[in-house]
């Protein structure tokens, strides 16, 4: 959960690998080729479970608890003379496979073994998990080589395989919501870099030490797992590292409070200020969307540690609070109103389903006729990054104008200047989802 955000200039924090791969190999010096998979056992939550309709889910219970490919991490090849010197350096492909020369230094003796470091770090360097003291070597595979081998001819190396590792599934939770999500967005490239993920403590010294469970730092580009989070994807490090993407494509000054009326802790259905429920909203939007297609008809998002949000008895269906597809309307509980000890107008779940209702391809319950523009796809993740500076209507550190609402209160920027400015974006008006989703403010 993220709760705090300062305007800071902004701090690269950037996994370095030093590579020496010493002077240039003479004639004899030992040479050769690998290559093989990396995997690991998914043990990731949130999965659309078997007997519930999976329409349009990207990670189904078929995926769960199985062998999984580590996708597009780096590899680093050490020899085994004291002290170990690199000797080659490659990435495993999204299928996990990887194909890597190595070449013994012509000033050490050839390598009897060689070891082969898989690292929780995305290749390009957008991100790397990390334990609490920042080492991201996860994997070892270690070997006989073969000198001699060739691209073409390579020697063939046995699966390496890492287990049920938090680290590993934390990495491939962010991976994919990365490469499936945030990268074909237009500009998310440019602004997540470098972001460093440490787990799992409380506590980091040094690091983010106040976090109380999971939370991040969009200004640093850092991000701060608590101990349960290793398999809560959607909750945990699919969120978080939402918050980083959100932070870097629209710094603001937040202002506003967190709480409304006595804060309990954060859950998808307790009332908070817009701009708060909002970002919440938002960054786990980005987790949501990665897990399932527009056309999905029971999508779902909850904590979940290894499990689903579904129910386990009669029909599977989501549990309630998890469902994303379920709207307000038709209004039969007075859940919308503001003055109720507990909103749904301010829960956050009900502005994660106006997002959704953004994002689907079908109509809702109430017959309204508007249909997601997917062709809006980027516009609709990255839209925020258009919001220009300011404290005006839809600006970056928007005030609250109590003649848009019956209540005044802290609110800032929420839904209602989403809605502007996709309109202003797309020429589609959004208006009827947020009516039919509490009108969240």
């Amino acid at each position: 959960m993220m709760k705090r955000n300062v305007r800071m200039t902004a701090l690269r924090v950037t996994a370095v690998l030093a590579v020496t791969m010493g002077s240039t190999a003479s004639a004899w010096a030992a040479s050769g080729w690998v290559k093989g998979f990396g995997k690991f056992t998914n043990a990731n939550g949130n999965y659309c479970p078997t007997g519930a309709n999976c329409t349009g889910a990207r990670y189904t219970q078929a995926m769960f608890n199985q062998v999984t490919a580590i996708p597009n991490a780096r590899v680093t090849v050490y020899d085994d003379v004291n002290p170990p010197h690199v000797v080659g350096a490659g990435k495993t492909a999204t299928n996990g496979s990887y194909l890597i020369k190595w070449t013994g230094a012509a000033s050490r003796p050839s390598p009897a073994k060689i070891t082969l470091s898989f690292q929780t770090a995305l290749d390009d360097n957008v991100f790397f998990v990390a334990d609490a003291t920042g080492a991201v070597a996860r994997l070892q595979k270690t070997i006989t080589p073969v000198g001699g081998t060739t691209q073409a001819a390579p020697q063939n190396v046995a699966d390496a395989l890492a287990g049920a590792d938090g680290y590993w599934n934390a990495y491939w939770a962010i991976e994919k919501q990365w490469r499936e999500t945030l990268a074909p967005a237009s500009g998310a490239a440019l602004n997540s870099a470098g972001t460093e993920v440490r787990g799992f403590e409380f506590s980091i010294p040094g690091f983010l030490e106040f976090c109380g469970t999971s939370c991040a730092v969009g200004s640093a580009r850092k991000v701060q797992l608590d101990p349960n989070a290793k398999f809560t994807p959607q909750a945990r490090a699919m969120h978080e590292f939402g918050h980083i993407v959100s932070y870097q494509t629209h710094p603001w000054m937040w202002t506003s409070n967190y709480d409304w009326g006595g804060f309990a802790g954060w859950t998808e259905s307790v009332a908070e200020w817009a701009v708060s429920g909002w970002e919440e909203a938002n960054a786990t939007h980005y987790g949501s969307i990665t897990f399932w297609q527009a056309t999905a008809v029971q999508p779902s998002t909850c904590y979940s540690n290894g499990g689903h949000c579904y129910m386990t008895a009669g029909p599977v269906v989501p549990i309630p609070g998890a469902d994303l597809e379920k709207s307000s309307y038709p209004f039969t509980v007075n859940n919308c109103d503001l003055t109720a000890t507990n909103p749904e107008a301010r829960w956050p779940i009900s502005q994660m389903r106006f997002l959704w209702d953004v994002y689907d391809n079908h109509n809702d319950a109430d017959g309204d006729s508007y249909s997601a523009a997917v062709s809006h796809y980027a516009t609709h993740v990255n839209l925020l990054a258009f919001y220009p500076e300011g404290t005006n209507f839809g600006q970056i550190d928007e005030v609250w104008d109590a003649s848009r609402s019956a209540a005044s209160e802290p609110d800032g920027r929420g839904s209602l200047s989403y809605e502007s400015n996709y309109l202003a974006a797309t020429q589609q008006s959004v208006s009827i989802l947020r009516i039919d989703n509490c009108s969240p403010p």
